[in-house]
């Protein structure tokens, strides 16, 4: 008999962008929450089994008020973590970003 681990759900934001990690379905949420005409995105960091370490952007294609989703097949169990950011298209000007947060695959 196997034992089901839980999963960890995470949630972060920052001013003009929301997301989530869903530990059901291994899946990010992304949304656009500002009317800025700026482009938002999430950054994420995985742990694979054997150490090795998988980062990855997404883009929102759609603009303010819309929300993309991604599925992806982590291993169980696994740590990741993850942020959310308004892309500022001033090259001087950092993007505004939330804080790294955690899930569990």
């Amino acid at each position: 008999m196997s034992t089901a681990h839980a999963g960890e759900d995470g949630y972060a934001s920052a001013t003009g962008v929301s997301g989530k990690f869903i530990s059901y379905g291994d899946k990010f949420r992304l949304c656009d929450d500002a009317y800025d005409f700026m482009q938002v995105y999430l950054d994420y960091r995985y742990w694979r089994k054997d150490g090795s370490l998988q980062e990855e952007r997404h883009y929102l294609a759609a603009g303010w008020g819309e929300c993309s989703t991604w599925d992806h097949d982590f291993g169980e169990g696994r740590l990741l973590l993850f942020q959310v950011c308004v892309d500022n298209p001033l090259a001087a000007v950092p993007d505004l970003c939330s804080t790294w947060e955690r899930g569990i695959a």
